[in-house]
């Protein structure tokens, strides 16, 4: 990935996390909603392996915040693997 779209992944995520976190105290659901969006696939994959692998070990504050580097490892990983795939379409396409 270029400069470019490491800063927009990085914009992206901040954005996310930061709805994440107040859309509590605001009580709001559009920042919830922005929150899942900006945050797929990470966010629903994360969370699902974290609940399945410490639901009964750790408290729900400590999942949350395990929940976050993986989230973010994930959704790096998607956005490389879009990244790439984009720049292989682009390469096969400026050959013809």
């Amino acid at each position: 990935m270029g400069k470019k779209m490491w800063i927009a992944f990085a914009i992206t995520q901040g954005t996310g996390l930061l709805c994440f976190w107040t859309c509590e105290r605001l009580r709001s659901a559009d920042m919830w909603a922005t929150s899942f969006v900006l945050l797929l696939p990470g966010n629903a994959i994360g969370g699902a392996v974290i609940e399945k692998l410490l639901w009964t070990k750790v408290s729900l504050r400590q999942m949350a915040l395990l929940h976050i580097p993986l989230e973010l490892m994930i959704n790096a990983a998607v956005w490389m693997t879009c990244a790439w795939t984009m720049r292989v379409i682009r390469r096969s396409f400026a050959g013809k």
